[in-house]
């Protein structure tokens, strides 16, 4: 069949990066998601692009998320895995990480989305 790929974008409009996460997953717990991404845009503020096939699910797939945030990347991408294991997340339930910050000198933050539908294996 044909690619038939759709996203949806959330912009910063004041909300912080936990935020845009939870309103995502809302949005896509009736898709097949295939990438989430964070950066700061041409002004400077939060967006986040989901990119995701439409499904024939009859069922939500509850997606959830954590947030980490470190003056480095490789503390914050630590602080991420131990989120995750707090949670009991397992290796098949991790649907997407993103990297992102609000600019040059700011934090780096790891965004995890993971669903307890998918099995854990």
């Amino acid at each position: 069949g044909a690619l038939d790929i759709k996203f949806v974008k959330i912009d910063d409009n004041g909300m912080s990066w936990t935020q845009i996460c939870e309103d995502l997953q809302s949005r896509l717990s009736m898709h097949d998601v295939i990438s989430i991404t964070g950066s700061c845009n041409e002004s400077n503020k939060r967006v986040m692009y989901a990119f995701f096939i439409e499904s024939s699910r009859t069922t939500e797939r509850l997606i959830k998320s954590v947030q980490s945030t470190a003056g480095s990347w490789n503390v914050a991408a630590d602080a991420l895995i131990c989120l995750l294991k707090e949670k009991g997340v397992r290796p098949q339930q991790v649907v997407w990480i993103d990297a992102h910050n609000d600019g040059n000198d700011s934090n780096a933050m790891f965004s995890a989305f993971y669903t307890a539908s998918l099995p854990a294996s």
